[in-house]
């Protein structure tokens, strides 16, 4: 496993930027890998679009009338138009606009003066157009450029100067606009809108109102979300992301780069040697040989968990021993042990130690005793209290955590779950537990 923070697509295939992606109408799909089950200590996501060079909208926008009907190819029938009062522009999703031209046989003489004013639909609200909403017609066209803005539909208010006593004043009001052959056209960049980023399927935590700029920007939030979602999710490995747009779009990921907290200290290690033995002593575990006929079988959705009492007094719980085997290609697996406290008779949500982290790999002879998984309690040693929960993930590859028939003194009910659901016995018969043994550590006792 690669040791840095990556982004992968919902094929697995690497997102290394900057490159852009292709954004769907149910969004775009990315999780984050991390090394390891800790939380992110910074993280840094540039997104922009791909361009912002204006071109013809594509298809060109549907175009409705108080003055004419809607032919069967879709196109205004202007043969029998009348004068109008208004018109309608629709193209059905946000795009970015930036220009329009509404081409009219307006009154020929200049006299009466004719115009229109315009508003557009973003976001759920109609609004003036920037920077001026009211158009003239000149030569038997109207048409503005302005800067990029988020809008599905246009309502265009058609105005015709107003007359006192025989006499032109010059002000344009809402009046009726001859409008035989009339045309529309909109640009439009492809600058996708409203762009947001949520983990999974929850409420956005970063959104970019109106169109996307071509200049990246920073998504803000991204630390908070991503530990916020592996304080829910203990062990981890993997935060799902999902990138949306108003309609189907290109995003361009300019740059990406998470750094995690350091894994927590062990007092005394020193990484250039190995910590000395501890001075143990067993505790719970099988009375006899570990019986290999029956098993819970563990992956990424499978998950099992052993119950014990609470640990004697005047004692600690160095290290909890599994008796497994992988099972998966390759003959390793990777996951780790939690310790929880006893939640009404099963684990409860949250952990009581730094996870331990496990890689597993088989040894090549079978002999006793070889198939034992140590997972060590980082120093000193707490004691639970009471029960408590040793609770198995695996992240990587399969095992197998083998079930014994009659449960020693000591430990408790055997459980597993299915996709993070509820917990359920590991097996139909009664008594039967995860074979695993404890090693106490004497508090009094120095280490070595």
């Amino acid at each position: 496993m690669s040791d840095a923070v990556r982004l992968v697509d919902a094929a697995g295939a690497a997102l290394a930027p900057p490159l852009a992606v292709q954004v769907a109408a149910g969004g775009f799909a990315i999780s984050m890998l991390l090394p390891d089950a800790r939380r992110l200590r910074s993280a840094r996501m540039l997104l922009g679009a791909t361009g912002d060079a204006a071109a013809e909208l594509s298809p060109a926008p549907a175009i409705d009338s108080d003055a004419f009907t809607i032919g069967s190819d879709g196109k205004p029938d202007t043969r029998n138009a009348t004068a109008a009062h208004w018109l309608s522009v629709s193209w059905g999703q946000e795009r970015a606009i930036t220009g329009l031209t509404i081409g009219a046989a307006a009154a020929s003489s200049s006299k009466p003066a004719s115009g229109a004013r315009v508003r557009m639909y973003s976001a759920g609200n109609w609004l003036p157009l920037p920077a001026r909403d009211t158009l003239a017609f000149a030569g038997g066209a109207a048409s503005a450029r302005f800067p990029a803005c988020a809008a599905s539909r246009l309502m265009i208010d058609l105005l015709s100067e107003n007359q006192i006593g025989g006499n032109w004043t010059g002000v344009a009001v809402p009046g009726a606009v001859n409008l035989s052959n009339v045309s529309v056209s909109v640009q439009a960049t492809p600058q996708p809108c409203a762009v947001s980023l949520a983990v999974a399927d929850d409420a956005p935590f970063f959104a970019v109102p109106g169109p996307l700029p071509a200049a990246p920007v920073a998504v803000d939030g991204l630390v908070r979300a991503v530990n916020r979602y592996l304080g829910d999710h203990p062990g981890a490995l993997s935060v799902p992301l999902t990138l949306r747009a108003a309609a189907p779009a290109a995003v361009r990921i300019a740059g990406f780069d998470a750094q995690q907290e350091p894994a927590p200290s062990v007092p005394g290690d020193n990484p250039s040697s190995p910590p000395p033995p501890r001075p143990e002593q067993p505790g719970t575990g099988p009375t006899g040989d570990p019986q290999r006929s029956r098993g819970r079988w563990c992956d990424p959705r499978h998950g099992a968990a052993q119950g014990f009492a609470p640990t004697p007094p005047g004692k600690a719980v160095s290290a909890v021993e599994l008796f497994v085997r992988a099972t998966g290609q390759g003959g390793s697996a990777a996951g780790s042990l939690a310790l929880h406290a006893d939640d009404a008779g099963r684990p409860a949500e949250t952990t009581l130690l730094p996870l331990l982290r496990f890689q597993l790999t088989p040894p090549a002879a079978a002999a006793a005793g070889e198939d034992w998984l140590r997972c060590e309690l980082p120093l000193p040693a707490s004691t639970p209290a009471a029960p408590w929960w040793a609770v198995l993930r695996v992240d990587q590859g399969e095992l197998l955590w083998y079930l014994g028939d009659a449960a020693p003194e000591g430990a408790g009910q055997a459980l597993h779950r299915i996709d993070g659901g509820a917990w359920l016995p590991a097996d139909p018969q009664p008594g039967r537990w995860l074979q695993a043994r404890l090693k106490w550590l004497d508090p009094q006792r120095p280490r070595g």
